[in-house]
């Protein structure tokens, strides 16, 4: 569990750095050096939707004001379902090395025993 919780934790910087980016464009009406040099997502972004609309277009501030919260939720589902695919994979990984152990009657692994009534060793045959 501890593992899966400091995965967690990974998600924190990617999405602080959007939630900035998303209060320094909020209310903006032109483009400005700093704001792209400072915040290099509003960059990638108005980048990538000149090159998905029509050649030669600008993009307005205001329509990449309005992509930046998708994009938080994006890093934030995958940062979710990547920790979940961690947690199931951990668990499923406990279940089997529990069941073996119990099955050839060996001691549980002291980095997954958490208390004595998980520890078949110490328990009354």
């Amino acid at each position: 569990m501890r593992r899966s919780f400091m995965a967690q934790a990974a998600k924190a910087k990617p999405l602080s750095e959007t939630a900035r980016a998303a209060q320094a464009i909020r209310g903006r009406v032109k483009w400005s050096e700093k704001l792209r040099h400072d915040h290099r997502l509003l960059a990638a972004l108005e980048k990538l939707m000149r090159q998905l609309g029509p050649a030669g277009a600008r993009v307005p501030v205001q329509n990449v004001a309005k992509v930046v919260p998708f994009v938080g939720v994006l890093i934030g589902a995958g940062m979710n379902s990547a920790v979940l695919g961690g947690v199931a994979a951990d668990a499923q990984r406990y279940c089997q090395t529990r069941f073996l152990c119990e099955r050839y009657g060996l001691p549980l692994p002291a980095a997954l025993a958490t208390d004595e009534d998980d520890d078949p060793a110490t328990q009354a045959p």
